[in-house]
């Protein structure tokens, strides 16, 4: 049992059914020492794994929780010396191999990104951890981020990175894919087929990246550029063993200021391919958080907006941890609902994340926020989304939260919390965790339609092929045992 482990109780609505609900802190190192949470995800048997970076930014840690009580517990745990963040923790099929998957960009190393597996008990695979993936090098040293997303299905791995160049402040984002062979645990040949490159742009004003697949045949990335939203894309063919064609979707939104996106594919809406587009606005006088459904062709089904409620900057927090300023990225239910979710700050100065649900025609079904009674995490933004195997339980997991204030928590840790998909078990009262105070509760957003357009031959960015990407080789990190300090509160 983890050192530090407790229960308090959260006073709310009744729960759902026999199940139980929970939120937790853990330190990796000493009781109190800073974690950042960024990735995680649940397999059949309702395990839940949870990847995060202790304060000194070198260490990546992966920790399994079961859940046989009311609250979760440490399965098992380990940390891995590589300097790697652990986002997008997916768990899926390789070859006959339930494993777990990571990314991120590597400290240190110019313009990277690595990924890597393990089998779902936290041990190596296939004699080691999977191939590191190098991307076309900028100039500046660990100023690079990493968004990418991993096909279960076929293990198909796309990307985005955005990399700093050492003139005028300018940046690089690049996209591409690589076919599971070009990587997989289970390769039989090294480094196999694989798409690298894809396109990139360079530019002054250049924010956020987040790649994802669209379709059987294709893939993009979302970024912010001179306060343009922008989503780019490269149309494959022959099942993307071929690059195809790029193209550009400029949205636009009057009153838009400094917008961070997010975006992903729903392949359970068979009668097209539709993209889930989410624009948070930081605007002064008219913040807003948008969700906009669009197909390939870049028509606008439907698009619906939510302010009010003392908004404040949403997106503008957990930047850093969220890889280059991109929001987390939208999941779908097996009805395909779609679940968003932001961080921003109340103007008193609490930390907030909100979550919401909309239907496939875009209705909203329920909102709820998760404040935080101390100051000063500016860090607190949900960084992933995950549902459990029946679709009835949600899990949120949350960058940082503050210290600060009188009612902080005892030092600035990440939030991972297990809530009810059907919006209950809220609560208007605090609660204790850890030294500080949080409430789950519904929010009162004003939600109404959206006046965000989208130009299909948008050319804001200008992206150009490129193709200098490169698998760089196979790397080993070592894999270590560790204690984590845990801290836990029920949902009853």
């Amino acid at each position: 049992m983890p050192l530090g482990a407790f229960k308090v109780a959260l006073l709310g609505a009744a729960g759902s059914g026999s199940k139980s609900y929970w939120a937790l802190m853990l330190h990796p190192n000493t009781d109190g020492d800073e974690s950042t949470f960024y990735g995680i995800d649940v397999d059949s048997n309702d395990n839940v794994y949870l990847g995060y970076y202790d304060s000194s930014g070198y260490e990546a840690y992966i920790t399994k929780f079961e859940q046989s009580g009311d609250v979760p517990t440490v399965d098992t745990e380990k940390v891995l010396t590589n300097y790697v963040s652990p986002f997008n923790l997916t768990i899926w099929d390789d070859g006959g191999t339930d494993v777990l998957t990571f990314s991120g960009s590597r400290g240190g190393i110019t313009e990277s990104c690595f990924m890597y597996s393990l089998e779902t008990d936290l041990t190596a695979v296939y004699g080691g951890l999977a191939s590191g993936i190098y991307m076309q090098s900028g100039d500046q040293t660990s100023n690079g981020s990493i968004q990418t997303e991993v096909n279960v299905g076929d293990g198909t791995f796309y990307w985005s990175s955005i990399d700093a160049l050492n003139y005028f402040g300018w940046k690089r984002v690049q996209a591409g894919c690589w076919l599971k062979y070009g990587w997989s645990n289970n390769s039989t040949a090294y480094p196999g087929s694989q798409i690298g490159g894809g396109f990139s742009v360079d530019s002054g004003g250049v924010k956020g990246n987040q790649g994802f697949q669209w379709g059987d045949d294709q893939y993009g990335t979302v970024v912010n550029v001179y306060g343009t939203f922008c989503i780019a894309g490269q149309k494959g063919t022959n099942g993307m063993t071929q690059l195809g064609s790029i193209w550009e979707f400029d949205g636009t939104k009057s009153g838009v200021n400094d917008p961070v996106t997010g975006a992903a594919w729903n392949p359970g809406e068979t009668t097209d391919d539709y993209l889930y587009w989410v624009i948070a606005s930081n605007a002064t006088s008219s913040p807003s958080v948008d969700l906009v459904k669009i197909n390939t062709s870049g028509t606008i089904q439907w698009n619906r907006q939510l302010t009010g409620n003392n908004m404040y900057s949403p997106g503008s927090t957990g930047g850093a941890g969220a890889g280059g300023g991109a929001l987390c990225k939208p999941i779908f239910d097996s009805s395909n609902n779609v679940y968003i979710a932001w961080g921003d700050r109340l103007a008193t100065g609490q930390d907030r994340a909100s979550i919401a649900k909309y239907n496939s025609s875009g209705v909203l079904q329920w909102q709820n926020q998760i404040i935080t009674l101390g100051t000063g995490g500016n860090q607190f933004c949900p960084t992933q989304l995950r549902l459990s195997d029946d679709g009835e339980d949600l899990y949120v997991s949350i960058n940082r939260t503050g210290q600060g204030g009188s009612n902080g928590f005892t030092a600035a840790a990440g939030l991972l919390l297990k809530v009810p998909s059907d919006g209950t078990m809220t609560s208007s009262s605090y609660t204790a965790l850890n030294g500080g105070l949080f409430k789950y509760m519904t929010s009162t957003y004003t939600e109404s339609s959206s006046t965000v357009s989208v130009n299909t031959s948008g050319s804001t960015a200008n992206w150009q092929s490129q193709s200098s990407a490169s698998i760089a080789g196979t790397s080993y990190p070592y894999i270590g045992g560790f204690s984590s300090y845990l801290h836990t509160a029920e949902l009853v």
